[in-house]
């Protein structure tokens, strides 16, 4: 299995959040990605707005503030609130950023109408950018189920690496999926402990995995 380091640096100033929550910061950071246009990055904008969502869901005190600063941030941060908006997948702030100019652009309603809502309906197997956005609403809270389909697309990878499969669409993109849990396992405590919680039952391919994961 190749393991690399494959997380955008500029995400990882978000990476910490769920840890130490200090929500004041949010404005600051998001004023300093724009100020250095990280939001150009699609990438890094789509990881930002997957952070944005769960925080919308999970701390809505936070909602208003941020909405407020989504007016004086540029077009390319404005596309952000707009796609966190989307993966929060809540209609009350879909309805609240319809009056960003960004938000009635036709490119942008076409990438959001062919993009699934919540975050959980996009196929984790299906690329880099996706694996990062998974991160991204980990980051926020530490929500388990997005660290679950995590492991479990790491456990997919090892059983199409066992039978052989190396040609099957999903093989690639699980392969990152892994490779994604070996960097983050050791500056995640929380990664590391569902890790060793998912060994149970395992095949010997996919312990193999796991423990590869783990091992650093």
């Amino acid at each position: 299995m190749e393991l690399t380091r494959n997380l955008p640096t500029s995400a990882r100033d978000m990476e910490f959040y769920y840890q130490h929550k200090h929500p004041e910061s949010l404005p600051g950071m998001l004023r300093a990605f724009d100020k250095n246009r990280r939001f150009a990055h699609g990438e890094l904008r789509l990881i930002t707005a997957a952070f944005l969502a769960e925080i919308f869901k999970n701390e809505p005190e936070q909602t208003s503030k941020l909405l407020d600063l989504a007016k004086d941030l540029s077009p390319e941060a404005q596309r952000m609130f707009v796609w966190a908006a989307h993966l929060s997948n809540l209609d009350k702030l879909k309805n609240a950023l319809k009056n960003l100019p960004v938000s009635q652009e036709k490119a942008l309603q076409l990438q959001l109408a062919h993009s699934p809502a919540p975050l959980e309906r996009w196929d984790i197997c299906s690329g880099s950018a996706v694996v990062h956005m998974y991160w991204g609403a980990f980051f926020a809270n530490a929500e388990q189920r997005y660290l679950d389909t995590m492991i479990d697309a790491a456990l997919l990878h090892a059983r199409l690496k066992a039978q052989g499969l190396v040609q099957d669409p999903r093989y690639k993109g699980s392969m990152e999926v892994a490779a994604s849990l070996y960097e983050m396992s050791p500056r995640h405590k929380a990664v590391r402990d569902r890790l060793e919680a998912r060994r149970t039952g395992l095949s010997a391919a996919e312990r193999d995995t796991i423990n590869i994961i783990l091992k650093h």
